[in-house]
């Protein structure tokens, strides 16, 4: 396997999309676009990977992949402390947390719960056999509330893991102390970086307001 050198845990919310997309474009200079409603649009095998290890309520292995220089996760297992990588990752406010999964239905769910729950039941097999038929749009958020918590504080508990708190996003300054920090700061890439910051901060400048 070529492991990450950093991996960024996240609950769903796409602020982990963001900061590994902050990273890959001060690095490398990679151009990163963005939907009208400031979702990023990039991909992240890791992450897929990692969803798809929880197949009907029962943990599989990871399979062996080779993954890029800086990944995401929403989930910490066990077997990641065999990896050589640096991880991080984004921590907030518990009373934040319904808002961050407002986002993550208006985002990549197109604003439909029925096509999140359809994700988790169909596409990646999340829950147990014969439990899907119960999953009702009342109780999925439900469910989520209470995942993306408990996640917080499995990432929270990870041997020599490094915090951001989610407010450390929102101003450009904060911002690239940051990526200095993780170094993953690059000079010559710096106005690529600042044009996609604050199109990002404009365009998700609504979501901002309700965390903050």
């Amino acid at each position: 396997m070529q492991y990450p050198k950093i991996i960024i845990l996240f609950n769903g919310g796409s602020h982990g999309d963001f900061l590994k997309a902050s990273c890959e474009c001060m690095l490398f200079g990679k151009k990163i676009n963005l939907s009208l409603i400031g979702q990023v649009l990039i991909k992240s095998k890791f992450k897929n990977d990692t969803m798809k290890t929880w197949h009907e309520g029962k943990k599989t292995s990871l399979k062996n992949g080779n993954y890029n220089h800086i990944e995401i996760s929403h989930a910490w297992y066990d077997e990641f402390k065999q990896f050589p990588s640096k991880f991080y990752y984004i921590n907030y406010p518990k009373k934040v947390n319904s808002a961050l999964i407002d986002i993550l239905i208006k985002k990549p769910f197109k604003n439909k719960i029925t096509n999140a729950i359809k994700y988790y039941k169909d596409k990646i097999k999340f829950f147990p056999k014969n439990y899907g038929k119960h999953i009702t749009p009342k109780n999925f958020i439900q469910m989520l509330e209470i995942l993306q918590l408990k996640n917080l504080e499995k990432f929270k508990n990870v041997p020599n893991i490094q915090k951001i708190d989610i407010i450390e996003l929102y101003e450009y300054d904060n911002m690239i102390k940051l990526l200095k920090r993780m170094n993953c700061y690059n000079a010559k890439n710096e106005i690529i970086y600042q044009r996609y910051y604050y199109n990002w901060k404009e365009r998700n400048s609504k979501f901002i307001e309700k965390i903050k």
